[in-house]
């Protein structure tokens, strides 16, 4: 895999409130009810996420960051 760009996971722990807000916004793909816990994985503002529901009110959302690479520059002859 090239360095010049690497995908890495973010994450973030809020209220299930603030989940719930982003859900109305989004595409739901899926989402499984697994004990306590919900999971859902969706597509939110072009991103692909996944999201769980904790039993004590919060929530952690999963999401790729890509890291920008520069932009690639190829010498170009002046004749062209």
């Amino acid at each position: 895999m090239s360095k010049a760009a690497t995908n890495q996971l973010v994450w973030h722990v809020g209220a299930v409130n603030a989940l719930a807000d982003i859900l109305v916004d989004a595409e739901i793909q899926k989402s499984l009810a697994v004990g306590d816990l919900t999971i859902y994985h969706f597509q939110h503002n072009g991103s692909e996420k996944m999201a769980v529901t904790l039993p004590d009110g919060q929530s952690l959302m999963i999401s790729l960051a890509v890291r920008a690479s520069h932009p690639a520059r190829r010498r170009q002859d002046v004749n062209d």
